[in-house]
């Protein structure tokens, strides 16, 4: 079957389902095929040499210099953009293809971000569907190289559905990147096993090494590797990659974001021993007495040496903050066939340990070493907490036996000027904001995120959300329809598996998220079957999926998910249910308070609603930051902040895009102070009929309010008249009456009293210095005052002139 028919298949699929058809399709595609030559998902990890390597908290702006284990390929390649597969250089991988014409784009960066291409911002569109550059008559063109290859776009879907059912991919108008550079493997390296990896790649790509392919990967925002330990040469070696705009996985990445496209994310080499620690899960469960744990982590060696691996050795050193060693485990690997795996299991207790908590995120480390003969071969660094995550019969939220409210918001990876590459240094900043702002919890929103992110998280005290990289949002048909459902089953179950074993030994992630408005609110086999991989590849973590909750209805569906997250409704229905007991899972909002434009004007209200209420757990305010970026615009001088219809694309969703409590370069705007002030977790009112009196409730789970500093202020008529400081000591979670620290003024006709409060950090925080305020509040007191004397008006009129614009009176 030559390429014309294959395309022509690919055109009409709405007709065409079945083995043929599948076999006849590119790539790029055909939804059964999403991965080729990949290496299994595997969790995150920092590969070192040594311990001495190993042992200190690496540079997270670039964690992987610490060890020799890792070649950065990072930095300027040669770069061609086409417009579509057919225009795409076809050798362009063979090392004697000639680049030297060709354009230079750094890397990582979306290539649109380097003026290549279309920007678009939607919400739930298609613009490969709807751009008109593909809604034209069906039409073959002969393609660059000559050959009996065409380029042919059949049968225009008339909308999403048609498209998504028929599994439609245009041809005319899709753009393909090129990006080729040259590398040299460290001589140390010599007799290792060589990994390539790619962090982010949007959204499917094929990639070479010295001419020869290595294989192919969708889901954009999840690691692919590749083993190319065959494919080297001495000296000098070429990487070529190409990357497609529009895939058939763009049917599971219909995310409410800028659309970006290209290597976004980092890529490097890594080197392993040929028989080496291949997977690992770490688990520290936390007694319900909260004064031990049971510490323990499996480890998985795999070799592929072309001889049996035997006398390798596994030892876990758990470490504390200060570097002590407070277990050390050893344990024999069997011998392990060529090709195959091993997996062992390691044990410790341990007394009394440092508990992790928003309020003082207290880690460990775990250096798991593979041993061979008494000399270590490799060593893995990986964080651990420990903590307890559970809920009560009510849905009632805890960490480690304390009420937990979640605190949140929704983030995309976003920055003003690289768009969706985002550098060490502005994830910090997000991270420092947040913490600022009195937001401990955030819901990766949409897609999972860079290992840096995770680690920022795990030591600034920030619980996660982890969603996996699925929206169909559009086109919920695709896992209802059982005919259809069957060609997009294991596309959606490679991308939670490759989330969940990336990221499962990341302490931060509290739930996992099947993904962002995904499914139809029915009993979907696809929702039971995404939830018991989950479970069998992490069995310590609860998860939601968010369309499972229904108004049509009246339930929430999916019984065996653990949570109910509803998006911006739901509080009034799940207090009637939890009232009758028809359900009481723990609920919280995973979108709610809208912030676009001079909006949440409910935040206070909602919060009220969830502290009031039994089983409601906070929620994630959409979301974090405005998505401008910074660019020039037509007859206006320097750089702006540009979205939506700036772009010049057929179409957009225009400023929907911008909805942060931040602007784009994180500067706060009046939704930032309203969100810290409503998430502050202390709080003072007035005592009624006793002016000289306050109550404080301390939200806080495990500090006591004479921890921080508390200073007050006395105003009259608005004016500060006293101030001083306020000790009090108020156990967490509870309230107090305090007496006021001063003489309470007389009363006078015509003048008012409030007294302010700055709750302030007695020490300093990662996040912030001493003396940072972290609330606020002002009460009044209520001290009776006779009327001020009634004042006589001057005898004339009021005399109103309007100039222009002016109205003078």
């Amino acid at each position: 079957m030559n390429r014309v028919k294959r395309l022509v298949y690919f055109g009409l699929l709405g007709c065409v389902y079945g083995v043929s058809a599948a076999k006849s399709l590119p790539r790029w595609a055909d939804s059964e095929v999403f991965s080729i030559n990949k290496e299994p998902a595997h969790a995150f990890s920092l590969v070192f040499p040594d311990e001495d390597s190993a042992r200190p908290d690496p540079n997270w702006a670039n964690p992987f210099a610490s060890s020799s284990r890792y070649t950065m390929l990072n930095g300027q390649w040669k770069f061609q953009w086409s417009e579509n597969p057919s225009s795409a250089p076809a050798d362009f991988h063979r090392p004697d293809f000639d680049v030297s014409g060709w354009d230079e784009i750094p890397v990582p960066l979306p290539w649109q971000m380097a003026g290549y291409g279309q920007l678009y911002y939607f919400n739930s569109a298609l613009p490969m569907v709807g751009d008109p550059r593909n809604r034209v008559d069906p039409i073959q063109e002969q393609a660059n190289d000559g050959n009996a290859d065409m380029l042919v776009n059949a049968k225009i879907p008339a909308d999403f559905l048609e498209a998504a059912m028929a599994r439609w991919i245009p041809t005319l108008w899709n753009p393909v990147g090129s990006y080729r550079r040259t590398f040299t493997v460290p001589k140390d390296w010599k007799g290792q096993r060589v990994v390539l990896h790619f962090s982010g790649v949007k959204s499917a790509f094929t990639c070479w090494v010295n001419g020869k392919e290595v294989g192919y990967s969708q889901d954009s925002f999840s690691v692919s590797e590749f083993d190319i330990t065959s494919y080297l040469k001495p000296g000098e070696n070429m990487l070529a990659v190409q990357v497609i705009r529009w895939s058939d996985g763009t049917y599971q990445e219909i995310q409410d974001m800028i659309r970006m496209s290209g290597i976004f994310r980092d890529v490097y080499l890594f080197a392993t021993p040929k028989a080496h620690l291949s997977d690992f899960f770490v688990e520290a469960n936390v007694a319900e007495s909260l004064d031990r744990a049971k510490f323990s982590v499996e480890v998985e060696m795999r070799n592929t040496a072309g001889r049996p691996a035997a006398g390798r050795m596994v030892e876990v050193e758990l470490i504390d903050a200060d570097g002590k060693t407070v277990s050390r485990e050893r344990t024999k690997m069997p011998k392990t066939s060529t090709g195959k795996d091993s997996k062992v299991i390691l044990e410790a207790l341990v007394d009394q340990p440092l508990l992790w908590h928003p309020a003082h995120p207290h880690l460990y480390t775990a250096l798991i070493k593979l041993m061979r003969e008494g000399k270590v071969e490799e060593v893995i660094r990986q964080d651990v907490a420990f903590r307890r995550f559970d809920w009560d019969d009510q849905g009632n939220l805890f960490l480690n036996g304390k009420r937990y409210m979640m605190r949140g918001v929704n983030r995309h990876d976003h920055s003003q000027k690289t768009g969706r590459t985002v550098s060490y240094e502005e994830m910090l900043q997000d991270v420092v904001t947040m913490r600022r702002l009195n937001i401990d919890n955030v819901r990766n929103s949409h897609y999972p995120r860079d290992p840096r992110w995770y680690a920022l998280c795990n030591r600034y005290g920030i619980t996660l959300i982890d969603e996996c990289n699925l929206e169909s949002h559009p086109v919920p048909q695709i896992y209802s329809d059982p005919e259809v459902e069957a060609l997009w089953r294991e596309q959606a179950l490679f991308r939670m598996r490759n989330m969940v074993a990336a990221n499962r030994n990341q302490p931060s992630i509290l739930i996992w998220s099947l993904g962002n408005e995904q499914f139809e609110s029915k009993e979907l086999s696809i929702v039971k079957a995404m939830h018991d991989l989950t479970q069998s590849i992490d069995p310590t973590r609860g998860m939601f999926s968010e369309r499972a909750f229904s108004d049509a209805d009246d339930k929430n569906h999916s019984p065996f998910l653990e949570f109910i997250g509803p998006m911006y409704r739901g509080a009034d229905r799940y207090a009637r249910w939890h009232k009758t007991g028809q359900d009481r899972r723990p609920f919280f909002m995973s979108e709610y308070a809208h912030a676009m434009g001079n909006s949440m004007a409910d935040l206070a209200p909602l919060w009220k609603t969830f502290e009031e209420n039994p089983g409601m757990n906070g929620g994630q305010i959409w979301d974090w930051a405005d998505q401008g970026l910074l660019l020039p615009l037509p007859g206006l001088e320097g750089d702006h902040w540009t979205y939506g219809g700036d772009w010049g694309a057929y179409g957009n969703e225009r400023v929907f895009c911008m909805n942060g409590i931040v602007l784009p370069d994180r500067s706060f705007n009046g939704k930032s102070h309203e969100v810290k002030a409503v998430y502050q977790q202390v709080a003072f009112s007035a005592v009624a009929d006793a002016p000289g009196k306050v109550r404080i409730n301390n939200k806080f789970a495990t500090k006591n309010l004479n921890e921080f500093d508390i200073e007050w202020v006395l105003l009259e008529n608005g004016r500060p008249i006293q101030n001083g400081m306020l000790e009090v000591s108020v156990p967490p979670l509870s309230e107090q009456v305090a007496t006021l620290p001063f003489d309470l003024p007389a009363s006078e006709p015509g003048r008012s009293y409030h007294v302010n409060f700055d709750v302030k950090l007695r020490q300093a925080k990662a996040w912030a210095e001493s003396g940072y305020v972290i609330a606020q509040s002002q009460v009044a007191l209520n001290i009776p005052a006779s009327p001020a004397p009634e004042m006589d008006l001057p005898k004339g009129s009021v005399s109103v002139q309007q100039k222009g614009n002016l109205l003078n009176v």
